[in-house]
């Protein structure tokens, strides 16, 4: 493209010099005429003048055919002027009197040459001047037409004139004609080169703002996301420190009840042996015990329940009040039938001093498990209180422990009499040594649940609370990406609207008017 453009330009700048050279003939006939007539010399005559004009004519008609310069036309160049100066040369030779109407014709022949290359005016004027000096030699009259010091001087002196100016003129067309083109070939690659870029820019452009509105949406949605995990993650803390703190109470309680029922399964383990010696003073009471035992067995697995959770804590808690209760009714019963055995002995006498003796043994244990019974019922009370406690955690356990109540009282309608109530009372001792002991050790486990459980609540609260953080710096990057896409969309714009239109380009495109005027 750069070429092409160069090439007209240059073209343009022949045709130019081409019609400059066509007035300069004209000028100069004109000249050469004023000059003649004027009668401001004699040496020109009017076939000098036609000559001259002639041989111009013919002469600079030659760069419209020498405008490519290629090895063929720079031969057809020599060629053309070799024989346009051999043809007049000969001619010359054959009519002598036309020499001096051909003399300028030469001259003409080296100015033009000039205007097309310095070397091939250098090749016209040595051909010139040897047609000359072979016109001399073939006709000597010419000798002193040509050899005139003025007429050869003046000649002479203008063909000096001429070609230096003429070549001046040349060179400084050409350069100034080459400077022109390579100019407006640069400017025209500078356009093509903006156009492009403000093409490429307008693109960039439009998808910078589309990508800005896409990443500002996704932004905005993002934010509302994570404002939903930080509240989330918000109460997630709050609940993981009230369960932690539920958790701590609990174990705290369980331990505490771990103590009293440590106390009660001493306690229980002491009445247990009390019994243990009624049983062996009232033998006749073992069937009653018998089916104590088996009603206490029922009671037994009923408490065993309670190994699972809290809830059934508060279950065998009715049940240890409830025999706490009957072991109370027993010792009263106990008392009773000591103090009518102390009566009998008495009346039998000698005979019935052993059986007074046992029977205040029995009435001194008796008195005894109802001392440690009002113990195990009062801590049973601060049980049950700390049980009440739990309850306020563990609603679902209430319903649980009042069946057990009422499954615990139940049992005063068992004992019927003083020996079945003895053996009851020594197997439920057992039983319920045993379920305190089960009892303990599920504290214990339950106990270690609820610490593991405080511990991991603590850990998912400071995990809930760093997410909650590591949310709170998202939100503000998220934030600060919505702002930095708002400002990329507004830069986008600001860049669509001050990219230049096409018009503006247009308007460095090169036209061919010139071109066509020329041509």
């Amino acid at each position: 493209m750069e070429k092409q453009i160069f090439a007209q330009n240059e073209a343009r700048v022949h045709a130019m010099l081409l019609k400059v050279s066509w007035g300069g003939v004209v000028v100069g006939v004109l000249m050469l005429l004023g000059i003649k007539v004027a009668g401001l010399s004699d040496m020109l005559t009017v076939n000098q003048i036609i000559g001259a004009a002639i041989a111009g004519l013919l002469l600079f008609g030659l760069p419209t055919v020498c405008l490519k310069s290629n090895i063929l036309m720079n031969v057809m160049k020599y060629l053309l002027i070799a024989s346009s100066v051999i043809f007049v040369t000969v001619l010359c030779y054959f009519l002598p009197q036309l020499n001096e109407s051909f003399t300028f014709y030469y001259y003409a022949v080296v100015v033009t040459a000039l205007y097309l290359d310095p070397a091939l005016a250098l090749f016209s004027a040595i051909l010139s001047i040897c047609g000359n000096i072979f016109l001399v030699l073939v006709h000597p009259q010419l000798i002193p037409a040509v050899s005139a010091p003025g007429v050869f001087g003046a000649r002479f002196l203008s063909f000096a004139l001429a070609a230096a100016g003429v070549y001046c003129f040349i060179r400084l067309a050409r350069n100034l004609v080459r400077k022109v083109a390579n100019q407006q070939s640069s400017l025209f690659s500078m356009n093509q080169y903006l156009r492009n870029l403000m093409g490429q820019i307008a693109d960039a452009s439009s998808n910078l703002a589309a990508s800005g509105e896409e990443l500002l949406a996704n932004a905005e949605e993002t934010g509302a996301a994570i404002e939903e995990i930080s509240s989330a993650t918000t109460d997630m803390a709050k609940g993981a420190d009230l369960t932690g703190s539920h958790a701590r109470r609990t174990a705290e309680i369980i331990s505490s009840y771990a103590t009293v029922s440590q106390e009660v399964a001493s306690s229980a383990q002491s009445s247990q042996e009390v019994a243990d010696e009624m049983r062996q003073a009232a033998m006749r009471g073992t069937e009653a015990v018998r089916t104590l035992i088996g009603v206490m067995n029922k009671v037994a697995d009923a408490i065993t329940q309670a190994e699972i959770s809290v809830q059934e804590l508060a279950t065998h808690s009715g049940q240890i009040e409830a025999s706490n209760k009957a072991l109370d009714d027993i010792a009263k019963q106990i008392n009773m039938f000591a103090l009518n055995a102390t009566i009998e002995a008495s009346r039998t006498g000698n005979n019935g001093q052993g059986f007074s003796v046992i029977a205040n043994e029995i009435s001194k244990m008796s008195r005894s498990s109802h001392e440690m019974l009002g113990k195990v019922t009062s801590s049973l009370f601060r049980v049950k209180e700390k049980i009440d406690a739990t309850t306020a955690v563990f609603a679902t356990s209430h319903a649980e422990a009042s069946r057990g109540v009422e499954l615990g009282s139940g049992l005063t309608d068992i004992f019927e009499d003083l020996l079945e109530k003895a053996n009851a009372a020594n197997d439920s001792l057992g039983s319920i040594n045993e379920s305190i002991q089960s009892q303990f050790s599920s504290l214990a486990n339950i106990q270690n649940s609820s610490e593991e459980l405080a511990t991991v609540a603590e850990k998912n609260a400071a995990s809930a609370n760093m997410v909650a953080s590591v949310t709170e710096e998202t939100a503000a990057a998220v934030e600060y990406v919505t702002r930095s896409a708002m400002e990329l969309t507004r830069i986008s714009e600001s860049l669509s609207q001050s990219i230049p239109t096409a018009k503006m380009f247009d308007e460095w495109q090169p036209d061919d008017s010139n071109e066509k005027a020329s041509q």
